[in-house]
């Protein structure tokens, strides 16, 4: 069976081979960079890449005392490890996820492993809010492409490689990764919004109040209901409540959580028009409502279609 060589740690073998292998005992012909050996392996895992080949590791029965200083092919050089990795048991969030969250299994500055609940498509893009669990550090937002996704019981284990990430992001993962290695100290929060700042409103008796302010604390999801915690940048909090939720729309993990501009309340004309053609009686009312929250770039961070009106609840005041 033709494979190329990537890595090898003691007796374990990782390889690529461009088929699936059907048997754990494989009499490999393994290109090694410079040359072609003959190395008898037990296969213990395989996976598949975005591009159909199989990732594979085993243990090497024969044929390791001929691997005097391996190469990784150019072939295969997309898939040498570059930066060293990390094991981090980190929550990660995002509407791509399946249930909306996984669990890391290992971390490092290019890439993430995850563990989900579901199998995500090799060769997709998702955007992840990933929580790092420093204090006053917001999620850190991660734009990842799908390299692998393997089974693993009833779960299923993902490779994801970090695309352009934001200039202050590699800093901070090198330092995390550091501080977890024990090489290094804790690294300080970086708050991405903390240099927003929100106009107050002119004192005219003629101009329209400045539109509210402030930032989503907290947001979730379940059974058609959706809550959200606001802290206005003024001082109060409210816990707002939408129900018969038809669509729901959280881009925070890359627009941020801050917001500039509410709209409280609109008939959306977009779902009135889609109500329009569905095959519902003609006597049936449809009423449907439309929340947005904007941030200062007027890209929207979080949207709610509902059948109801949103209720509003104050948790706290605010300074007078």
């Amino acid at each position: 069976m033709p494979a190329a060589y990537l890595s090898h740690d003691g007796r374990l073998l990782t390889f690529v081979s461009r088929s699936r292998p059907t048997q754990q005992g494989l009499q490999l012909h393994l290109d090694i960079g410079h040359t072609r050996v003959g190395a008898q392996v037990y296969l213990k895992q395989a996976r598949q890449t975005e591009f159909g080949d199989y990732i594979c590791q085993g243990e090497v029965v024969q044929g390791l005392q001929e691997m005097q200083d391996p190469a990784v092919p150019e072939a295969v050089q997309v898939y040498a490890r570059n930066f060293p990795r990390t094991v981090a048991r980190l929550r990660a969030l995002s509407p791509a996820l399946p249930n909306f969250k996984a669990l890391s299994v290992d971390l490092s500055t290019g890439g993430l492993k995850l563990e989900t609940e579901d199998r995500l498509l090799p060769g997709s893009v998702l955007k992840i809010s990933l929580d790092l669990e420093i204090p006053e550090q917001d999620p850190v937002p991660l734009t990842c492409r799908v390299i692998w996704c393997q089974a693993l019981g009833k779960k299923f284990v993902v490779g994801l490689q970090f695309q352009e990430l934001e200039p202050w992001i590699p800093p901070l993962l090198e330092s995390f990764q550091s501080w977890l290695q024990g090489t290094g100290l804790k690294p300080k929060p970086f708050q991405q919004g903390q240099q927003l700042e929100f106009p107050e409103p002119e004192p005219s008796g003629e101009q329209a109040p400045a539109p509210p302010a402030g930032s989503l604390s907290s947001v979730t999801f379940a059974q058609g209901q959706v809550e959200l915690i606001l802290a206005w940048t003024r001082g109060e909090v409210f816990k707002v409540i939408f129900s018969d939720v038809l669509v729901f729309r959280d881009d925070r993990g890359l627009e941020g959580a801050a917001f500039y501009d509410a709209l409280d309340l609109e008939e959306s004309t977009l779902m009135t028009a889609a109500m329009k053609v569905l095959p519902v009686s003609l006597e049936t009312r449809r009423e449907v409502y439309h929340y947005r929250f904007l941030n200062r770039r007027e890209a929207s961070i979080l949207e709610v279609v509902c059948r109801r009106p949103a209720e509003y609840q104050l948790l706290s005041e605010g300074e007078e």
